[in-house]
């Protein structure tokens, strides 16, 4: 959809003046997203600068999905899978849906308090974690005006 706007109206990047809060992540768009595509939008995210040497091992549960996952950061790439079970030697981040939404959306600029998640195990190795990532436009000129 945002193909058909910039093919229309040209980039709001070029025009920010004409389009000065425009965005299309909110928290109402990626509600929409399943926890996998969440998680593929981080790890594009993932600032290889700040992996750089990190050695990151969470498991992440979706309390009202009852989803979990185990997350990996190693070697600057971000693994994630589907899991039945905990790692038990883990930190575990458990949170809603909409939760991790608000982290996908915020993170590097959020923490656990902020989102109301339920951290069990090393809270630093949680902080860490969404310290990773890097926010950058959506926006960006594809066709030269």
């Amino acid at each position: 959809m945002t193909g058909a706007f910039e093919l229309r109206h040209l980039s709001p990047s070029y025009f920010p003046e004409r389009y000065p809060q425009f965005n299309c992540f909110t928290e109402q768009s990626i509600s929409g997203l399943t926890i996998v595509m969440m998680l593929e939008y981080l790890s594009i995210r993932l600032d290889i600068e700040k992996a750089a040497g990190k050695a990151i091992h969470l498991n992440l549960e979706i309390t009202d999905r009852g989803e979990r996952y185990e997350i990996e950061v190693k070697h600057c790439v971000m693994n994630f899978r589907s899991v039945q079970d905990r790692c038990s030697d883990c930190t575990t981040v458990s949170m809603t849906h909409h939760q991790f939404g608000r982290l996908a959306l915020l993170a590097p600029d959020c923490n656990p308090e902020m989102l109301e998640c339920k951290v069990s195990g090393n809270a630093d190795e949680v902080h860490q974690f969404i310290a990773l990532f890097e926010q950058f436009p959506f926006w960006f000129n594809i066709i030269e005006a």
